[in-house]
């Protein structure tokens, strides 16, 4: 346990030096403006670094994660791979509630609440009993939560395993684990393997999820690379100002 708190310290050390990093060398908003949407949507001053690490976790994908989400989605049934999704984003509920406090949106963590109670009461955690009732779920995270306090998105970033983010999303994923009940590094009720299990799992359901999405933005865009940046920072833009985020990205 020990260990894991002073990896995430560290690594919550570094989040926060990339975040002045950011602030200090990002373009001012208006000279971002000037240059066009397409410029401040697409802020990548570090491209070479980038491409490099998307080629890395292309090899990664290709080789291990793209293998096992096919055979995960070819031997398990569509009805248990369903509530694994949910029970996962139920686990997540009380992370979107926390951000939606910091944002002073009293509407989403009322929304958040009651979903999370009758999803864990009624559907056991592993059925959409909410959603089913048209109480929708709203993802909300620390990034976003950045964005809506006047943080910049900084530069796009492309990180080991973990793919597209940006400054203030790396940031913010620090930020959600120090929230997340069940990973932060402050968990004495649950031991280490779980939370690596839960990881895993996350990152199976996430590939499985999003097969034919991911699929086609590695085999059908003319440079990937490009294709993930913008869909990525179009739908993290969308999400912040609370907009229709439906892009062609799952991140």
């Amino acid at each position: 346990m020990t260990a894991i708190i002073f990896k995430r310290a560290l690594t919550l050390a570094t989040a926060i030096a990339l975040l002045g990093t950011v602030s200090a060398c990002a373009p001012k908003q208006t000279e971002v403006a000037d240059a066009g949407d397409e410029v401040a949507s697409e802020y990548d001053p570090l491209e070479g670094f980038n491409r490099v690490m998307f080629q890395v976790n292309h090899v990664v994908d290709k080789v291990v994660l793209r293998p096992l989400a096919s055979v995960y989605r070819g031997i398990v049934p569509e009805l248990v791979r369903s509530g694994v999704n949910n029970f996962l984003t139920n686990l997540n509920q009380p992370v979107i509630m926390a951000n939606s406090i910091l944002q002073g949106d009293l509407d989403n963590t009322g929304h958040t609440l009651g979903r999370f109670i009758t999803n864990s009461m009624f559907g056991f955690g592993l059925f959409e009993v909410a959603e089913s009732a048209g109480v929708k779920n709203r993802d909300e995270d620390f990034g976003q939560t950045l964005g809506v306090w006047g943080v910049g998105s900084g530069p796009y970033l492309v990180l080991p395993i973990l793919g597209p983010s940006s400054g203030r999303d790396l940031v913010g994923r620090v930020g959600d684990t120090m929230m997340d009940p069940i990973d932060n590094p402050w968990n004495g009720w649950l031991e280490e393997g779980w939370q690596y299990a839960h990881a895993g799992a996350k990152g199976l359901n996430f590939r499985s999820q999003n097969f034919e999405i991911i699929n086609n933005l590695y085999d059908n865009s003319v440079d990937p690379y490009a294709a993930f940046r913008s869909s990525y920072l179009q739908r993290r833009e969308a999400m912040t100002q609370n907009r229709n985020a439906k892009t062609n990205s799952p991140y």
